[in-house]
């Protein structure tokens, strides 16, 4: 009987973490997480309807608070660009071709696309990164292979976000949350 409780135990942390890296996947990929996804992944690992973060084991927990402090930080750069798609009808989010129209390489690229005209963002690992001086953010480290189609280093703890050269990011140092935040400094990050 005791052999089946630690076999049965087993089963389920080896159930949750599954679970826990699978959502750290899917967030990951930048894809949202709303209450009928959550409670189906749930369901194919056998979890309980967990929400709260605590739950989570401590990689998830580092990762997840590294991908909110980094939304919390873009909240000017968010604000101002939506400021700027209702008065002057810029685009929130813009296809690659957009921005590097004489590229012909970006005509048909339909998983990477740039949120304003200053950070891309890519749903797949293999990317274009065009001829441009590209850096990697929030790290600043200039991007090597610019002009071709290169392999990103992807794990589940690494956010991958590059913004081009010449470009002032509107940031706040965040704070546990939006309102926590409020009375940070302002900082300009430039490319």
């Amino acid at each position: 009987m005791a052999e089946k409780i630690v076999e049965d135990e087993k089963e389920a942390n080896k159930n949750l973490l599954d679970f826990h890296y699978k959502l750290m996947e899917i967030l990951k990929n930048g894809q949202q997480i709303d209450k009928d996804t959550y409670k189906t992944l749930g369901e194919q690992f056998n979890i309980p309807d967990y929400q709260d973060p605590a739950v989570f084991f401590w990689i998830a927990q580092q990762t997840m608070e590294e991908a909110l402090f980094m939304r919390y930080s873009l909240a000017p750069f968010w604000h101002t660009l939506h400021y700027r798609t209702m008065t002057a009808s810029e685009a929130l989010l813009q296809p690659f071709h957009f921005e590097f129209s004489s590229d012909s390489k970006t005509l048909g690229i339909d998983r990477q696309f740039l949120i304003g005209r200053a950070i891309l963002t890519a749903t797949t690992v293999h990317v274009y990164i065009p001829d441009d001086v590209w850096y990697q953010f929030p790290l600043g480290v200039k991007v090597k292979h610019a002009g071709v189609f290169t392999d990103l280093d992807v794990s589940l703890e690494k956010i991958n976000v590059h913004i081009p050269g010449s470009f002032i990011i509107p940031m706040k140092i965040p704070g546990t949350n939006l309102i926590a935040g409020r009375g940070n400094p302002f900082t300009s990050p430039v490319a």
